[in-house]
C-alpha cells in the first residue's frame, strides 16, 4: 500500500452556496492552479462541461485532486440542485468525509438538510463551511447558531472571521492561533484581535475536553493543553461524529481556506478508518458488511461516468481494497463479464494527470471502459466465481417525464442507443414505452436532469419531438349489469356460433379482475368456458370511455348456448367480447386517475404560497411537519396536475423547495373533467 496519506472529501450544499468557488480557492491554495476561475464565464476547473458553462451551474460531479502538507486530497464537487440528488448520493458513498457548504447569508437550506441526513445514514463525519463571509448580509455566528438549531449540538467553530462583510480583515485558526489576512503567510494574533479571538478559543477547547474525562480534569485544574492534544481530541470527536468543526471562508479572497485544508488533514478520517462497507449478492439477495482493511482482493466502485469530447467516456472510481493497475483485466459484478482497464489517471476538472496505479483508498479515472456504467462494482478477475456488489441504491422516482419521438426517419435505433448510453452515465434517468402510443418516455428526478439529457441527444445529432407523457388513466364500472353477446356467422362450410350471458360486478379498489362461471346443465360446454375468460381479458385493455384499461371488475358467465358443429373457442371469445363491451357500456363506467403522495420541503415563509398553489391542482393537504426552519407539506394530488410541477415549485420557492412523490392509489375523476377527457378522446378518434 502506498505511503501517501489520502483524504477523500465531498463538497455538498444547496445550489448557489459557493461550493465551486470554494473548490477553486482550495486548488489555488494547494498550488494546483494559479488563479480563481469564474463560474459565470465557465472558467472554473469543476464546471467544465458545456452544459455547466451554458447553465452557470454544476450538473455533474467533478474530481479535483491536489496535495496539502504531504497529503493527497481528492475533492469531489457535486451539483447543488436537488434534481441531481442521486449523483450526490453516489459520490458521498465514494467519500470519507463531507464538507457541508452553507451560504454565510442564507444558512441552512433544503439541500443542506438532505445532506445532513444522508451523512448520518452513511456514518460520515461532517465539516461545516460558511462561505461568502465578505458579503453584505453574511453572519458567521448566525450561520453556526442556525446549524446548531437545525442539526443539533456538537457544532463548534474551528476558525472565525475577523470583521464582518465588506470589513472582513481575515480569518483566525483557533487551533494554530494564526491569523490569515490574505496578505502573505498567516501570522500570530496580535493587538485587539488577540483579545477578541481568545474568547472564541475557550469554547473550542471545552468542546474537545468535555468528551474525555482525563482531558477535562486537567483543563479544570488549570493545566494548559498542547495543540497536539487538542488536535487529537478534536479528531477523535469528529471521527465519532460527536463534534462537527465549523470553518469561516471568503473563497474569492482566499480567506480561511488554509485553515480548512489544515482541518481536513488534521481531523478527517483516512480511508482505512472507514472499514465497514455494505455488500450485496448481485442477484439481489442477501446483504452483508465486509472489513475492507482486511481485504487484499481488488474491489472498486464506479460512482460517476461522463463523456469527454476528446477522451470519450470517462469513469470515476474509488478503490476500496487491493490495487488497480493499468491494462488490468477485472470482473464487473453488475454486468457479469470481464472489463479491461486501460491508462489510469486522476483529474483536475477535465485535465488528466497520469497515475501508475490506484491503491486502496484512492480515487482514479479511466477512459473508454467497454460496458461499465455508473454504480457498477469492479472486482478482481478471480472473484468472478463469488462476486458481490457494493452500495446498492434504489431507482429514484421519475418526478418529471416527457414523451419523445425521433424527427428523422429510421432514427429509432439511434435513439435507443443514445438513451442506453445516457442511462449508463446517469441511472436516475428512466426510459419506458407508453402502452397505447408506443412513444418513448424519458423521465428523471427533476426537469433539469431531463433537460440536460435532451440537450445531450441534440449534441449527438438526434432531433426529437417532445410532448407531455400519457397519464395512465383506468376505467371501472359502478353498478351490476348483465348482457348477452351472440356471435353467429355462416361462411358456406362450417359456420361460427357462440352465445354467452355475462354479469359484470364492480370490485373494491385494487382488486383487478376476477372471473367465475355459474353455468349449469351444459348451456356452455366446459371446453369453451376458458375461452370466454380469454375474450373478456382481451377486451379489458380498451374501456368504453377513452380506451383505458378496465380494472376492478368481476365477470360472471351464467348462461349461454352452443351449436354442435359451428361452436368453437374463437366463436366464444368473440361472443364474450361483444357481451363485455355492451355490459360495460351500460354499467355507468367512470374514469380513474392515479394519485400521488407528495412530500414537499420548503422554508417556513413559503409554505402558504406552496399550499395555495396545491389547492389549484386539486391536491389535498394531509399534514405539515416541522424540520428546523423548514416545513414538510404532505399531500395527495392527481398525477395529471403534477406532470410539470418541478419547475413550478422552483419558481414558487425561488429554488429553495424540493419534493418527492410516489404512487398512492387511483381515485374517480371529477365528472366535469371526465366529460372533457371523453370529448377530447372522441374528437381524436374521429379525425
Amino acid at each position: 500500500m502506498s505511503q501517501v496519506a489520502i483524504r477523500n472529501v465531498v463538497l455538498v450544499g444547496h445550489a448557489g452556496s459557493g461550493k465551486t468557488m470554494l473548490a477553486e480557492a482550495m486548488l489555488v491554495a494547494m498550488g494546483v492552479i494559479p488563479a480563481l476561475g469564474d463560474p459565470l464565464l465557465g472558467t472554473t476547473r469543476s464546471d467544465f462541461d458545456a452544459e455547466e458553462t451554458w447553465r452557470h451551474m454544476s450538473v455533474q460531479t467533478a474530481l479535483l485532486s491536489g496535495r496539502w502538507r504531504d497529503t493527497k486530497i481528492n475533492l469531489l464537487d457535486t451539483p447543488g440542485f436537488s434534481d441531481f440528488w442521486p449523483d450526490v448520493q453516489r459520490t458521498m458513498r465514494a467519500s470519507d468525509a463531507v464538507v457541508l457548504v452553507l451560504d454565510g447569508a442564507k444558512g441552512i437550506e433544503v439541500m443542506s438538510q438532505r445532506v445532513w441526513r444522508e451523512a448520518a445514514a452513511l456514518g460520515l463525519p461532517v465539516f461545516l463551511v460558511a462561505t461568502k463571509l465578505d458579503g453584505d448580509q453574511a453572519d458567521f455566528a448566525r450561520t453556526v447558531a442556525g446549524a446548531v438549531e437545525g442539526f443539533g449540538p456538537g457544532i463548534w467553530p474551528n476558525s472565525v472571521p475577523v470583521g464582518v462583510g465588506a470589513d472582513l480583515r481575515g480569518v483566525a485558526d483557533l487551533l494554530s492561533g494564526m491569523l490569515d489576512t490574505g496578505l502573505g503567510a498567516p501570522h500570530a494574533w496580535s493587538g485587539d484581535d488577540a483579545a477578541g479571538l481568545a474568547a472564541h478559543r475557550t469554547p473550542f477547547i471545552e468542546a474537545a475536553t468535555e468528551l474525555e474525562d482525563a482531558l477535562l480534569e486537567r483543563y479544570l485544574d488549570g493545566e494548559e493543553l498542547t495543540a497536539e492534544e487538542l488536535r487529537q481530541a478534536w479528531r477523535r470527536g469528529v471521527l465519532a461524529r460527536r463534534l462537527v468543526p465549523a470553518f469561516a471562508v471568503a473563497a474569492k479572497r482566499g480567506l480561511g481556506v488554509r485553515a480548512l485544508l489544515d482541518g481536513l488533514v488534521n481531523l478527517a478520517p483516512t480511508p482505512q478508518e472507514r472499514p465497514q462497507m455494505t455488500c450485496s449478492d448481485p442477484a439481489g439477495g442477501e446483504s452483508w458488511t465486509i472489513d475492507i482493511t482486511g481485504e487484499r482482493v481488488l474491489c472498486a466502485y464506479i460512482f460517476k461516468t461522463f463523456h469527454d469530447s476528446y477522451a470519450g467516456r470517462i469513469s470515476l472510481f474509488r478503490v476500496f481494497s487491493g490495487t488497480l493497475h493499468p491494462d488490468e483485466t477485472t470482473w464487473n459484478a453488475h454486468r457479469a463479464h470481464h472489463e479491461r482497464f486501460g491508462r489510469l489517471f486522476t483529474l483536475v476538472g477535465k485535465e488528466h494527470v497520469p497515475l501508475g496505479e490506484v491503491v486502496a483508498g484512492d480515487i482514479g479515472a479511466v477512459a473508454k471502459l467497454k460496458d461499465a456504467q455508473t454504480g457498477d462494482t469492479i472486482l478482481a478477475q478471480a472473484m468472478a466465481a463469488r462476486p458481490f456488489t457494493v452500495f446498492p441504491l434504489p431507482q429514484p422516482p421519475a418526478l418529471y417525464a416527457v414523451a419523445i419521438t425521433p424527427k428523422g426517419k429510421g432514427d429509432d435505433t439511434k435513439l435507443s442507443t443514445l438513451l442506453h448510453r445516457l442511462r449508463g452515465d446517469d441511472p436516475a434517468l428512466t426510459v419506458t414505452v407508453e402502452a397505447g402510443t408506443h412513444r418513448t418516455v424519458l423521465g428523471g428526478p427533476g426537469q433539469t436532469v431531463v433537460d440536460v439529457a435532451l440537450h445531450r441527444l441534440q449534441q449527438a445529432g438526434l432531433d426529437v419531438d417532445v410532448s407531455p407523457p400519457q397519464i395512465p388513466y383506468r376505467e371501472t364500472i359502478t353498478r351490476i349489469v348483465q348482457a348477452q353477446g351472440r356471435h353467429k356467422k355462416q361462411t358456406g362450410g362450417h359456420g361460427q356460433f357462440g352465445d354467452v350471458w355475462l354479469r359484470l360486478e364492480p370490485l373494491p379498489e385494487g382488486s383487478g379482475y376476477a372471473y367465475a362461471s355459474e353455468v349449469v346443465g351444459g348451456a356452455v360446454p366446459k371446453q369453451f368456458i376458458p375461452a370466454v375468460d380469454k375474450g373478456v381479458q382481451e377486451t379489458l385493455a380498451h374501456g368504453p370511455l377513452i380506451g383505458a384499461p378496465v380494472v376492478d371488475v368481476r365477470a360472471v358467465l351464467y348462461d349461454g348456448s352452443s351449436h354442435a358443429v359451428d361452436s368453437s373457442e374463437m366463436s366464444f371469445k368473440l361472443a364474450a367480447h361483444l357481451a363485455f363491451k355492451k355490459a360495460c357500456h351500460d354499467a355507468h363506467p367512470i374514469l380513474l386517475e392515479p394519485m400521488l403522495l407528495l412530500q414537499i420541503t420548503v422554508p417556513e415563509a413559503m409554505t402558504g404560497d406552496v399550499i395555495s398553489d396545491l389547492t389549484t391542482r386539486r391536491a389535498r393537504v394531509q399534514g405539515i411537519d416541522t424540520l428546523g426552519h423548514l416545513q414538510v407539506v404532505r399531500a395527495i394530488a392527481p398525477m395529471s396536475e403534477m406532470v410539470a410541477y418541478a419547475p413550478i415549485l422552483t419558481s414558487t420557492t425561488r429554488g429553495t423547495g424540493s419534493y418527492s412523490a410516489e404512487f398512492a392509489h387511483y381515485e374517480p375523476v371529477p365528472p366535469a373533467l371526465q366529460d372533457k377527457l371523453v370529448a377530447a378522446h372522441n374528437a381524436l378518434v374521429t379525425l
